[in-house]
């Protein structure tokens, strides 16, 4: 498996709450800047998935989500065997 890391800069909807808003101050509401890091799940033209942790022992994955890529701005992706061999990770944690 060819994994890897990805980085999106996205636009998400913004609630803006139940409060009642002046019409002319509806220009000023927008989207929401967000950044998400995760392991590339899967990658099509339309969208790309990113989970959190991942058991490679029992192929499952947590805190999975979809993100449509009309809504990315941006995505930096690397894989983990590049990371892993240019900054190794210390095998102890507690030396």
């Amino acid at each position: 498996m060819n994994e890897q890391i990805a980085i999106i800069y996205w636009k998400d909807a913004c609630k803006n709450g139940p409060d009642s808003v002046h019409l002319s101050d509806v220009k000023d509401l927008g989207l929401m800047d967000l950044i998400s890091v995760g392991l590339v799940l899967y990658e099509d033209d339309n969208c790309i998935t990113l989970g959190t942790d991942m058991s490679e022992q029992y192929k499952n994955v947590r805190d999975v989500n979809v993100y449509p890529k009309s809504g990315i701005s941006k995505i930096i992706k690397r894989s983990i065997t590049e990371l892993t061999a240019t900054n190794p990770v210390k095998k102890e944690m507690n030396p």
